[in-house]
């Protein structure tokens, strides 16, 4: 795993986001509160991982943020040796657990996100989340801290307010064993959820969807 991780070239601490670089998908939060998290003292590198048309809007808005952009699908489009944004496009799942596996915490600031999958997939690997209020985990798997200290699992942050997850990942630096607390809960709770509650909590929410 080491070995692999050094080839990939990862940083040693780092917050990632995982899916398509959309306008629904909301990256411009992610690198908004990695921006806020630097300006705080603590330059956190964020690993994106996907493709998607919002690509070249993400690495223009990196550079306004004065994040840089390191582009490991082609070094050459790298802005900085020393960028806080870097870049791995499409990943296959073998190469995922390893994304996951080295993360501080995952973000999923979606506008609109009926559940997240990713979310699972994080958490199996004992992953704290920083998920949007709009995204449907937010309403059975993710816990925040201000809803139940002892079973969180993550923080549920409003998408429009990147001062929020900055916070959220500040509390998780600066605090490594609230990390560990939030990591071990969402292992446990992703295992206790099974495929049928899973099932019923998505068609749950199709139905709110559906009225809406």
């Amino acid at each position: 795993e080491k070995e692999k991780c050094a080839e990939l070239k990862l940083p040693n601490n780092y917050f990632l986001y995982v899916g398509r670089l959309a306008e629904i998908k909301n990256v411009e939060h992610a690198l908004e509160a990695t921006a806020l998290l630097k300006q705080s003292g603590k330059a956190i590198p964020l690993v994106v991982v996907g493709y998607g048309p919002a690509l070249e809007k993400m690495r223009s808005i990196a550079e306004k943020l004065k994040l840089g952009w390191c582009d490991h699908t082609s070094p050459k489009n790298s802005t900085s040796s020393t960028a806080l944004v870097h870049y791995y496009g499409f990943r296959n799942t073998r190469d995922l657990r390893l994304f996951y596996a080295n993360a501080t915490a995952l973000l999923v600031p979606s506008w609109i996100e009926p559940w997240g999958l990713v979310v699972n997939e994080a958490m199996a690997s004992g992953v704290p989340c920083i998920v949007s209020a709009k995204a449907g985990v937010s309403n059975d798997l993710v816990i925040d801290p201000r809803n139940g200290a002892d079973q969180a699992t993550g923080f549920i942050v409003n998408p429009s307010i990147p001062q929020e997850s900055a916070a959220a990942m500040n509390a998780l630096c600066n605090t490594p064993e609230l990390r560990n607390r939030l990591a071990t809960n969402a292992r446990n709770k992703v295992n206790e959820f099974g495929l049928d509650r899973f099932a019923d909590s998505y068609a749950r929410l199709l139905e709110t969807l559906a009225k809406n």
